[in-house]
């Protein structure tokens, strides 16, 4: 005896409307059950580096800190993007970190470097 359920549904279209009503009820309460957050709790994992020279112009400040500080850094585990801004007489070096970094580890790791 073979099971033909498509000729079945076919021949008693009510039980499978039924199913199918059920079933999307039960999706769309189970999506507007799941905990979602529109502002979600996130830190991202970055440090920063200042360095200030009083009276030093933007390129010497660019020559003698900056690329110094960023080649120390770039060979940091687990840096995705390194970010660099000089102004007049400071330099600013954001490291953003990949996502499950341990920050303490990171941080030693900068100031190390």
């Amino acid at each position: 005896m073979k099971l033909r359920i498509s000729a079945w549904a076919i021949q008693n279209p009510t039980p499978i409307a039924i199913l199918f009503v059920a079933m999307s009820l039960w999706g769309v309460l189970a999506y507007t059950s799941l905990p979602i957050k529109h502002y979600p709790n996130i830190s991202f994992p970055m440090v920063s580096v200042t360095v200030t020279q009083s009276g030093a112009a933007a390129p010497e400040v660019e020559n003698q800190i900056t690329r110094p500080v960023e080649n120390a850094l770039a060979s940091i585990q687990h840096v995705k993007h390194i970010t660099s801004s000089v102004t007049l007489g400071a330099s600013s070096t954001a490291l953003e970190f990949d996502l499950g970094t341990d920050m303490q580890k990171a941080t030693d790791d900068v100031r190390t470097a």
